[in-house]
């Protein structure tokens, strides 16, 4: 994603944006797969942990758009409802990439990676770490 497409109020330099295309049968599920990536990829614990709610709001990414792309309807398996693709985006922390792209790496990817139906499409550096050096040399 552009930096420059991400409307100015949603533009935030302590965060960075990661837009997954996720399969799902409706927004109301693709929403609630999003906010468990974005709870997976920063705190790998449940949102109703009392410790993550301490910490939520400057250590979780934050949903912060669902758009429907389109429907994948799979003529072969009658067994599981139609499913959609939905493209989600996800701001993160800056502190959650630390300052070692293996640890950027594993925000992106991480436990996430191995869910079905779910890829990751984009990534928007903040303004912040594209000008971290030691991260992006």
């Amino acid at each position: 994603m552009d930096p420059d497409i991400i409307p100015d109020n949603l533009q935030h330099p302590e965060r960075f944006w990661v837009d997954y295309v996720i399969e799902a049968t409706s927004k109301d599920h693709a929403s609630q797969i999003a906010r468990e990536i974005c709870l997976e990829q920063t705190v790998e614990l449940p949102g109703t942990t009392q410790a993550v709610r301490s910490v939520e709001a400057y250590t979780v990414g934050t949903l912060e758009r669902v758009e429907f792309l389109g429907s994948n309807h799979n003529k072969h398996n009658h067994h599981h409802p139609p499913h959609s693709l939905y493209r989600v985006s996800i701001a993160y922390p800056n502190d959650t990439a630390g300052d070692e792209l293996p640890q950027f790496l594993n925000v992106l990817f991480g436990n996430t990676s191995l869910k079905r139906g779910v890829a990751v499409e984009d990534v928007t550096l903040s303004r912040h770490l594209m000008q971290n050096s030691t991260m992006f040399p």
